[in-house]
């Protein structure tokens, strides 16, 4: 993992430049900071990008987490939360014991399927029925 004692001056200072370009795209789209810094961010710091971006978006996002936590369907939030409990810690595994390539085949052939489902017309109409059950269990 590279540290960032081991980052020369014209890298920390696109590293600077790059979230505030992405806090003007996200303060006018109100989204998108994470999509405009990933990939020059990726090419500059590698994979210490990532926990970099996180925390970047987290901060930026915590106030409008506090200004609208009344209009938050905490049934919803609350499902996806324990299903990421659950799932995050094992993508991380197998980020860790698969070779990179399947992944990248893995991520491409699911990324061509869904977008030709997408673009045969199909829309999702309803509403989910574990949301109907996990309304029921609140």
């Amino acid at each position: 993992m590279q540290s960032i004692f081991s980052v020369d001056y014209v890298t920390l200072i696109l590293a600077g430049v790059i979230p505030c370009v992405a806090g003007v795209v996200r303060g006018i789209t109100g989204f998108g900071g994470a999509m405009v810094m990933a990939p020059p961010l990726a090419l500059l710091l590698g994979p210490l990008a990532v926990p970099v971006i996180l925390v970047l978006e987290s901060v930026a996002a915590a106030p409008m987490l506090v200004q609208t936590r009344h209009r938050v369907q905490w049934n919803v939030i609350g499902a996806i939360i324990l299903a990421a409990c659950v799932t995050v810690p094992l993508g991380v595994l197998a980020l860790i014991a698969v070779d990179p390539t399947i992944i990248r085949h893995a991520i491409a052939i699911t990324v061509i399927v869904f977008a030709l489902v997408l673009l045969r017309g199909w829309r999702y109409a309803g509403v989910p029925g574990w949301q109907r059950q996990w309304d029921a269990v609140l």
